[in-house]
């Protein structure tokens, strides 16, 4: 029995081959490649956005590390300096707002650490005005300045007069001892 196929068998025969030839090569090839080439966008606008946030977080460095310098650069070198420095910004500030500073004591840190602190205890009294003026230019002032502890009172209800008592600190940074020459024993 020989098979032959008319025109119109033959028609349909190479349609089907070419629709089955169709969703194999999408099955195998085209979904796949697709599916591959959606992967790699995610993933270059993952990388992209990476490197934009490491670009501004190295330009963050790079600025930081030149504040820190500018910064250390400025900072005393003594306990001294850093105290007289310390009380000048805030009679200076005490000045500039018109509060009256009553108490100042200070006292410098112990140890030896890269930064040291040097503290004054103060109190000053003044008119809500001023006093707020005061604490401000102490918040702007150019040195390194910490407040760690404040406390606020009034010595009359319904008087404008407000004290303030405050421990505010500042940072040194003593010089490093120099190395011994190769072969000494440090002193």
């Amino acid at each position: 029995m020989s098979t032959t196929l008319s025109k119109r068998e033959r028609i349909i025969f190479v349609a089907t081959v070419a629709v089955v030839g169709l969703l194999v090569l999408d099955q195998v090839v085209l979904t796949p490649l697709q599916n591959s080439y959606d992967q790699l966008a995610g993933r270059q606008r993952a990388l992209l956005m990476q490197q934009q946030q490491d670009s501004a977080w190295l330009s963050r460095q790079k600025t930081l590390a030149r504040l820190s310098r500018a910064m250390n650069a400025q900072m005393p070198a003594s306990p001294a300096a850093a105290e007289s420095q310390l009380l000048h910004a805030v009679r200076d500030a005490a000045d500039e707002s018109g509060v009256t500073l009553s108490l100042l004591n200070s006292r410098r840190s112990s140890g030896q650490t890269p930064l040291m602190e040097t503290f004054l205890q103060t109190t000053a009294s003044g008119s809500m005005r001023a006093v707020s003026q005061f604490l401000w230019r102490l918040e702007t002032a150019k040195i390194p300045l910490h407040c760690s502890q404040l406390t606020l009172s009034t010595p009359h209800d319904g008087v404008d007069n407000l004290s303030v008592a405050m421990r505010l600190s500042t940072l040194y940074q003593p010089a490093e001892p120099a190395n011994p020459a190769p072969g000494e024993d440090a002193p």
